[in-house]
């Protein structure tokens, strides 16, 4: 209950149409936990790690095979970010999306209440992959709890 209390309040800030009611997003994707998985490019013993990540919030609205996404990170002054993702498989209760470079893929269990993020990183120095564990919520569950709550 602690997690979906931080859950409300999180959405409520990030983005403040949920607390006024406006019809914003259809579906949010909050991180519960992210690693990152990095090879340097430099042979040593430390050129494996896994590392703890930043852990990014999906505000999305989907229009037939697009979805479009608020993004914003937890403990970040990052400014949030539009992105789009095209769906690649709808097979309820699965979801499948990715970006158009396929840099990022996201699957989302909507009867569990519980999706999966990937995304790789990559520069002259390392190239890596980030997971996160993420919950699935859709504006009315939201709303419904955050009644609830008050």
């Amino acid at each position: 209950m602690k997690f979906i209390r931080a859950l409300l309040i999180l959405a409520s800030i990030t983005w403040p149409a949920v607390s006024n009611g406006e019809e914003s997003f259809d579906f949010a994707l909050i991180a519960s936990d992210c690693k990152s998985t990095v090879s340097f490019l430099k042979l040593n013993t430390n050129s494996l790690q896994l590392l703890k990540a930043d852990k990014p919030n999906f505000f999305c609205k989907r229009n037939s095979k697009v979805i479009t996404c608020r993004l914003t990170y937890q403990d970040s002054e990052q400014k949030e970010e539009i992105r789009k993702y095209t769906v690649i498989s709808d097979a309820p209760p699965m979801l499948l999306f990715s970006a158009e470079s396929n840099s990022e893929l996201t699957m989302v269990n909507t009867s569990e209440l519980a999706g999966a993020y990937t995304s790789r990183i990559f520069d002259d120095k390392y190239m890596g992959y980030k997971v996160c564990s993420m919950t699935f919520m859709t504006q009315d569950q939201i709303k419904a709890l955050s009644n609830k709550k008050n």
